[in-house]
């Protein structure tokens, strides 16, 4: 949340929000939280987490279309999306609406995975994604199809130069920072 400079007074609305947690590391540092998923099921896990750790004051959970977002334009100083992007069927709208639900000046920071490219450590991020993380998934979850699935879309994803191009067409300011090597990004963009 330290990237973000949240001082407790923010608006923030957290798209595709899952299980709650980027929602709930913003409630921890004061804001008021908008989090917004698709899946009715992921909003239940994330009610029961915001149960066990007292934020439903602070957190409110809205079931929603990301590229059909239910709010007045201009209402949210910072929006957010975790590991969401990918599965946006229109990436474009889904940036349309982030900024239309932006303030001006408000601030989106978006986490996503990028697909592998050709260093050695990618070659083994690749290896990772397609072979190890279906079978982990298999063998915790039962479910060896939804880790087939995590592996497929980030294999098939937009690369960080893609995604700032898109972003250039909705922010007037766009940078991003790279983790862990290239495996995931941090995308800022500024309206």
């Amino acid at each position: 949340m330290r990237i973000a400079g949240i001082n407790g007074k923010e608006n923030v609305l957290d798209i595709c929000t899952g299980t709650g947690d980027i929602a709930i590391g913003f409630a921890r540092k004061g804001a008021k939280v908008t989090g917004v998923d698709f899946s009715l099921p992921m909003l239940e896990r994330a009610n029961k987490k915001i149960d066990k750790k007292k934020l439903h004051g602070k957190i409110q959970l809205v079931h929603a279309d990301a590229l059909c977002l239910p709010f007045r334009d201009k209402n949210f100083d910072v929006v957010t999306i975790g590991f969401g992007l990918r599965n946006l069927k229109d990436k474009e709208k889904g940036f349309a609406e982030m900024t239309r639900v932006l303030k001006n000046h408000g601030r989106a920071f978006i986490l996503e995975f990028s697909p592998p490219s050709a260093s050695l450590f990618e070659r083994v991020y690749s290896f990772y994604l397609r072979k190890i993380l279906p079978f982990i998934g298999r063998a915790v979850s039962g479910n060896r199809q939804a880790y087939t699935y995590l592996s497929d879309s980030v294999k098939d994803f937009l690369s960080p130069q893609e995604v700032i191009n898109i972003m250039d067409e909705f922010f007037r300011e766009v940078s991003y920072l790279s983790l862990t090597g290239g495996v995931a990004n941090i995308y800022i963009g500024i309206k």
